[in-house]
């Protein structure tokens, strides 16, 4: 699991805590549809508010010596490989973590499938009538009434004709409300966060305005007190009935015998809730901890799986890695366009596939940068023996990216992954701010660079 996938988690689980909060404190007087929307808002935000750009630097400083570039960098970035002598070895709880997630999804995943295949045959095997235009089936293996795929499903026998009636009433309310929807799009997410508390609460929360807005439906054609006493006596009997008391049931009779509520949001909440969701946007858009500018003379390797910078003032920055030996060697960075060395060393790899396959190559590239910082690739080759003799190319910023394998190559060359790669990770800078070295209007400009794949064994 990357370092990566573990920061996404923690930002979308830190949005949904927040959000989930929020809404236990201000949306017990809320209407059923908007504590409804409220609630999809929430699960849509927590993914999506995480995802938001990480590209945003420490520093400020404009790119205005690109024009210009000299030799300015050497970088050397190792992806893959083993610890050096003596480095503990043996899993890691980031190897073994994806596994068991995946585990988790493919369990869900058949326990759903098996479910649906079990209403399917409850629905060609039961007894089939309707009611107010929507179908119903009558089985004996179902214990209690529900919906699901536009359907409502009762058991075989209800006690009485009256608890029949209401059960109807309930489930078509469901149906008429397009609960049903809701429900399939939460099954999926289950499988795919079954590990996540924060989604089975999100869960429960939406689970209980279903039955909710259910009842205030039945409420309008049946008295509250038969309702309330019915409610009771499903609970009550021998095999109860999920369908009619799934969400609390002291919550359920308080609501049926309150009028229902209508009101909006107040305006604290509103203004709570403004400074929340900015609050979380600010927090989830920018890197906390960014990597500060080097002006560097040398870089030198310390520990296993961490990266140590020693700038001109004697000061140290390191960054935490994974246990890859991740190396970065700089030459004269004196004019060094710090922005957009940073982001390229953050992005780009070596392929495994390419790795595997003992693909080497160098490339020769030219990143265009417009005037509002949006990048695209203007050139991108691999270069012949005379262009990389070329003196004219030693004014290209050169990257040079190292992977470690251990075992011998395998398979043909692949030298397609290698231009993708460096395609992939010239067309992720965004948002640098260019200009004139005068401080004029700003200017677009052409990068011309040099990246080199290399193994070593």
């Amino acid at each position: 699991m990357t370092i990566e996938t573990i920061e996404y988690l923690l930002r979308l689980s830190a949005v949904w805590l927040a959000l989930l909060l929020f809404y236990r404190w201000a949306a017990p007087g809320w209407a059923f549809a908007l504590r409804r929307g409220y609630l999809w808002f929430t699960a849509a935000a927590g993914a999506l508010i995480p995802l938001l750009s990480f590209a945003a630097l420490a520093d400020a400083g404009q790119l205005s010596g690109l024009p210009t570039l000299p030799t300015a960098l050497t970088l050397t970035k190792t992806v893959t490989g083993s610890p050096p002598a003596g480095a503990v070895t043996g899993g890691t709880p980031g190897s073994v973590l994806p596994w068991l997630y995946g585990a988790g999804v493919l369990l869900m995943g058949a326990r759903t499938l098996v479910q649906w295949f079990r209403l399917e045959q409850w629905w060609r095997s039961g007894t089939r009538s309707r009611y107010a235009g929507y179908p119903v089936v009558r089985h004996r293996a179902v214990s209690g009434p529900f919906v699901v795929w536009g359907r409502i499903y009762l058991p075989a026998h209800l006690p009485d004709a009256a608890l029949t009636r209401t059960a109807l009433i309930h489930e078509a309310a469901h149906l008429r409300r397009r609960h049903h929807y809701d429900t399939f799009f939460l099954t999926l997410g289950s499988c795919l966060l079954w590990c996540h508390p924060l989604w089975w609460w999100l869960r429960h929360e939406l689970a209980a305005v279903h039955e909710y807005e259910a009842d205030a439906a039945v409420v309008r054609r049946v008295p509250a007190r038969r309702y309330g006493l019915q409610l009771l006596q499903s609970s009550l009997g021998p095999a109860g009935y999920p369908g009619l008391f799934s969400s609390p049931l002291k919550l359920r009779i308080t609501m049926i015998t309150q009028p229902t509520p209508r009101r909006s949001p107040q305006a604290l909440p509103l203004l709570v809730f403004s400074l929340l969701l900015a609050a979380l946007v600010v927090a989830c858009s920018d890197a906390s901890e960014a990597i500060p500018t080097p002006s560097i003379q040398t870089i030198e390797e310390t520990e296993w799986g961490n990266i140590v910078i020693t700038e001109d003032a004697g000061e140290t920055m390191t960054v935490a890695g994974e246990p890859t030996n991740i190396v970065a060697v700089v030459e004269s960075a004196r004019d060094l366009p710090h922005k957009l060395v940073k982001h390229i060393y953050r992005e780009i790899s070596y392929p495994e596939a390419a790795l595997a396959s003992g693909t080497e190559a160098t490339l020769f590239g030219v990143l265009k940068i417009d005037d509002e910082g949006r990048s695209s690739t203007e050139a991108l080759y691999f270069p012949t023996v005379a262009q990389l003799a070329d003196p004219a190319d030693v004014e290209r910023l050169e990257i040079v990216v190292v992977g470690l394998a251990e075992a011998a190559a395998a398979g043909r060359p692949r030298p397609e992954l290698l231009k993708r790669e460096v395609d992939r990770t010239f067309r992720t800078v965004r948002d640098l701010s260019i200009a004139k070295a005068d401080g004029a209007t700003a200017t677009s400009l052409s990068v011309p660079l040099k990246i080199t794949f290399i193994i070593e064994r």
